[in-house]
């Protein structure tokens, strides 16, 4: 359809579902695996900007200092689409009170 068609509309709208798989009281480290069923258009920076509530310029600033890590390493895997197997990787071990600050951003629940 793609290929006959000047442009298609896609919905924007992609449900979340958050599952904690082992939440130790004292972390500083996270892993979110990304399970995407049906593909979508939705940039994977767009994604983790909106669902941990900071900007994709930071996004992009704590990659280069390696505090978020993605596989596949590729420089450019915040501007692909989301896809399933990506694992994002962020290291809060320089972050002030991580558990706190990034835990309801990380998981949906509070603290």
């Amino acid at each position: 359809m793609k290929r006959q068609s000047p442009r298609i509309h896609e919905f924007p709208e992609v449900e979340i579902a958050k599952e904690v798989v082992r939440d130790p009281n004292a972390w500083t480290r996270i892993a979110i695996e990304l399970v995407v069923p049906l593909p979508t258009s939705t940039r994977l920076d767009r994604l983790l900007a909106s669902e941990l509530a900071v900007s994709r310029t930071r996004l992009l600033a704590l990659q280069d200092r390696g505090v978020l890590r993605i596989e596949p390493d590729r420089t450019d895997v915040l501007r692909k689409r989301a896809k399933t197997g990506m694992i994002v990787m962020l290291d809060l071990t320089a972050e002030a009170d991580c558990a706190l600050s990034w835990r309801f951003q990380a998981t949906g629940t509070a603290p």
